[in-house]
């Protein structure tokens, strides 16, 4: 997923097979980028196995991220994060 902030391009994406999470990279141009680095995020039951496939917004002032995860039964879930900047991202609480 790409979109501006600011004056530059995030990147928000998949990496990794066996161990995957999500990373971020910036760019002025859209052709060169630097990379960031994983974007830490604590584990929620809705994304035990894995997770990934981001989609992100920007709406009231704050960049949104839907993701999809997997649950420990193998199901498929989804989980809504925030961030003030599109790169610091923080989970919604996660329902009882």
């Amino acid at each position: 997923m790409i979109f501006r902030t600011g004056d530059r391009w995030t990147m928000i994406y998949s990496e990794g097979l066996a161990n995957q999470h999500l990373a971020f990279a910036t760019s002025a141009d859209l052709l060169a980028w630097e990379l960031g680095g994983p974007v830490d995020l604590p584990r929620q039951k809705w994304m035990a196995r894995k997770y990934g496939t981001p989609f992100v917004w920007r709406e009231t002032g704050q960049w949104l991220m839907m993701l999809m995860g997997e649950s420990p039964t193998g199901k498929t879930t989804f989980g809504l994060l925030t961030s003030p900047d599109g790169q610091r991202w923080s989970l919604l609480p996660e329902a009882p």
